[in-house]
């Protein structure tokens, strides 16, 4: 099919609603965030080939995304951050839902080249990555509230501490939900090869393992900048600015890794000894943790690729079968 009978479109979301910018009318249409009214949306398009630029805005692009994904149309995902500074780049003043879902499709129509398209995925794996986001919400909320709710007379404490304890509860049952459909995936090995490194916990192993079956990586620096770890370059002439993380991709992620480096540094003297030579070398806390952050994301990445086990005492952290 010829390049130029693409339709593209650019889709603005918001809770209650989608607005749509078309490049074969180009026209803006609103439709209802729900089920039905996207159906009836893309029904429109018919047998056409439409590639999708849809920006991520938390859990309400999921819905069209699936949908189109089902109707074999290309999806593209736009970082919030890059279609704000594609904003500026031109000048643009305008910051509507209608002008961002134009401006969507001009980014696509530039850059679709440049893009990794979204790929399908089983309702499971969604349904387990939500879990993990959802324990994580619950998890911020207790600790908010305990914090706030901290010394209250004894009977109104005895009703907090009864509220927290159903909150853990709610946490727990998250937490098995996502282990209960990471084994109906069949990644029971894959969650033990991981849980076998120093500082992965349950958690942190279904997080991993589910980003890294999100789809095909071209190798593990392709991973890195998927979870948004991999370091922005900031040189010009002579000057030689400091790297900075990227932070692309779901936060939830950098954040379980944080934590495991952080029980790594505690656990395993090899990733302590690294710490303290960053530590030695300038490096803040937080780089240092993040560096090591870092090195136990591409080694997972490794040892499922090669259906490894890890070996802390290894010079390269991983034993395969057989060598």
């Amino acid at each position: 099919m010829a390049q130029d009978s693409v339709i593209r479109i650019g889709v603005d979301t918001a809770c209650d609603w989608l607005d749509i910018y078309r490049s074969d009318n180009e026209r803006v249409e609103r439709v209802d965030n729900t089920a039905a009214a996207i159906t009836a949306c893309l029904k429109q398009f018919g047998r056409a080939q439409v590639s999708v630029a849809i920006e991520s805005t938390g859990h309400y692009h999921e819905a069209f995304c699936e949908a189109a994904l089902q109707r074999g149309h290309q999806v593209y995902l736009v970082n919030a951050r890059h279609l704000h500074h594609y904003r500026q780049a031109f000048g643009l003043r305008a910051k509507t839902d209608a002008a961002d879902a134009q401006l969507l499709c001009r980014y696509l129509t530039a850059e679709e080249g440049n893009l990794r398209p979204l790929e399908p995925r089983d309702k499971r794996q969604i349904a387990l990555w939500t879990a993990i986001k959802r324990r994580a919400q619950v998890v911020q909320q207790r600790t908010a509230l305990t914090q706030s709710l901290a010394g209250l007379e004894k009977p109104l404490a005895r009703q907090v501490t009864k509220m927290l304890a159903q909150m853990t509860v709610v946490i727990n049952a998250l937490q098995a939900h996502a282990l209960a459909l990471a084994k109906e995936l069949g990644w029971d090995k894959d969650l033990k090869i991981l849980e076998s490194i120093t500082g992965v916990g349950e958690l942190t192993a279904l997080g991993l393992t589910a980003m890294i079956h999100r789809g095909e990586f071209a190798g593990v620096d392709s991973f890195i900048a998927f979870i948004g770890l991999d370091v922005r370059v900031n040189e010009s002439g002579h000057h030689k600015g400091k790297g900075r993380v990227t932070k692309h991709g779901d936060p939830e992620i950098r954040r379980l890794l944080y934590n495991a480096a952080m029980a790594a540094r505690r656990h395993d003297e090899a990733f302590r000894q690294r710490y303290l030579a960053y530590l030695a070398k300038g490096r803040s806390t937080t780089e240092a943790l993040l560096i090591i952050a870092r090195s136990i994301a591409r080694i997972a990445f490794a040892l499922l690729k090669k259906g490894c086990a890890y070996d802390p005492q290894h010079r390269l952290r991983i034993a395969c079968a057989g060598t």
